[in-house]
């Protein structure tokens, strides 16, 4: 492989490699959208930071869970079942 082909390889590696991280950057904003429109976790009124974090290491883990399955559904349903 002579180097014009090696850098255009090496820049079509680097476009894969940003196309992939705004993917995941996509089921990062749906995974925070579960976490605020669907659990509310914005509407919580908890008296202590003690409790808030306590609260939100649940709803985060449930969260995550949710998305997960949404995720799969879509993806490769057949694995669901």
């Amino acid at each position: 492989m002579d180097v014009a082909h090696q850098s255009a390889y090496h820049q079509f590696q680097e476009a894969c490699e940003k196309v992939h991280w705004y993917c995941l950057r996509w089921r990062i904003e749906m995974y925070f959208k579960v976490l605020k429109s669907g659990f509310k976790v914005e509407d919580c009124r908890l008296a202590t930071a003690d409790r808030l974090m306590r609260y939100l290491a649940v709803m985060s883990v449930v969260a995550w869970r949710l998305f997960m399955i949404t995720l799969i559904a879509r993806t490769d349903p057949i694995h669901l079942y």
